[in-house]
């Protein structure tokens, strides 16, 4: 469980995510735009470009397609009463080459098994309020011993 052994196997997993998917704050920073609105549009088109808006819009739509076919699938494994395989179908989702954070997350769990891990590899989703009262919903990776 050493942090020496595992460190350098997490800075190849976060490497091969950000060489393979992308995700929308690949093209401009959440932290920069925290809600889209419609109302907004024309100030984020003057803030980030036409283009970049354009691409992170692209980017979003096709997103929201592909966690669609993911809750379809959800859908159908409980119709006929299996399990709901979460990992997998993120997974399968950061192979058409995007994903957001519980997609990457899922991820990067995988990788780290598949790398040879030996810590405990923790799956977080964390939901709450901002400071301004914005809802806050993140999924993150915690590698080794874990405690809140």
């Amino acid at each position: 469980m050493s942090y020496d052994r595992n460190l350098p196997l997490a800075e190849r997993v976060l490497k091969e995510i950000k060489g393979s998917v992308t995700s929308s704050d690949d093209i401009i920073p959440r932290s920069d735009l925290p809600v889209l609105l419609p109302a907004n549009r024309q100030s984020d088109i003057a803030k980030f470009g036409a283009e970049r808006m354009q691409e992170f819009l692209h980017l979003v739509e096709f997103e929201e397609k592909v966690s669609s076919l993911q809750f379809k699938a959800f859908s159908y494994l409980e119709t006929i009463g299996h399990p709901c395989p979460t990992t997998t179908i993120y997974v399968a989702g950061t192979n058409m080459g995007v994903g957001e954070c519980g997609d990457t997350s899922n991820l990067a769990a995988i990788l780290l098994v598949k790398y040879g891990c030996t810590s405990p590899i923790n799956i977080i989703g964390l939901h709450g309020l901002k400071p301004n009262y914005e809802e806050f919903v993140h999924v993150v990776v915690v590698v080794g011993e874990w405690t809140f």
